[in-house]
């Protein structure tokens, strides 16, 4: 699969309402001689805190650009990994207990659970 033709595939992915898709081109850096790119998730969302909206760019870790060996369904399991992150990501910030986060996904040890929950 060409860079191109994951690009067309992404644009063609919807999930829920107010999110999309992108992939992110990065140079080559350094001694590497391909560049890499990113998978990310573009989407409007609450502030769990304030309960103003604001939109987030969440991302997937980078890979090479040499993605000749990806096909179509790899890289549709790849997206929906993203997805699958980010939601957890989002139950951990909105999970509460007696209105106290217990999984903060921002914290040192994120899956620690306090002893106050």
């Amino acid at each position: 699969m060409q860079m191109e033709e994951l690009k067309s595939l992404v644009a063609r992915i919807s999930y829920k309402p107010h999110t999309q898709f992108e992939v992110i081109e990065r140079e080559p850096t350094g001694h590497c001689v391909v560049g890499s790119f990113l998978l990310r998730l573009v989407v409007d969302v609450q502030d769990v805190h304030t309960s103003n909206g604001y939109t987030i760019h969440f991302d997937q870790a980078h890979f090479s650009s040499a993605i000749v060996d990806w096909n179509e369904g790899f890289a549709l399991e790849k997206v929906f990994e993203l997805v699958k992150n980010w939601e957890i990501h989002e139950a951990k910030e909105w999970f509460r207990c007696a209105g106290n986060v217990v999984f903060d996904p921002h914290a040192s040890e994120p899956d620690e659970v306090p002893i106050s929950a």
